[in-house]
């Protein structure tokens, strides 16, 4: 983590996976920075179980997506942010085991150690 940077504390909230504060109360929320979907359009039809980290080149979201939660073909969507957009979803896991066994992918945790790459569980 870049310890030059400011703290900032962001709730994702799962539909839509917006960074969700209003704009009037924005200035009044310490730590605020600012407020904005994640993405608009999604492959899948519904999410949860939001996480976010901090990483060297900038944050990363992570939730699991598909049909509706408990399905099979639920998986973990991952979306980085460059410091000025964030990137479109991409799916990271989706627990295909073989073309007859698929297992459905629930609550990732994204941490990011002080050294080494971003794990994500």
């Amino acid at each position: 983590m870049n310890t030059t940077l400011p703290i900032v504390f962001l709730t994702l909230l799962a539909a839509g996976i917006f960074l969700q504060v209003e704009a009037a109360a924005l200035s009044e929320q310490l730590g605020i920075v600012r407020s904005e979907f994640i993405y608009e359009r999604a492959p899948f039809a519904q999410c949860h179980a939001t996480t976010i980290a901090e990483t060297k080149t900038g944050l990363v979201g992570a939730w699991f997506g598909g049909t509706r939660e408990g399905n099979k073909d639920v998986g973990i969507w991952v979306a980085r942010h460059d410091g000025k957009s964030w990137s479109a979803p991409v799916e990271v896991a989706n627990g295909i085991e073989s073309p007859s066994k698929r297992h459905p992918c629930w609550n990732p945790i994204l941490f990011q150690p002080a050294t080494g790459s971003l794990l994500l569980f």
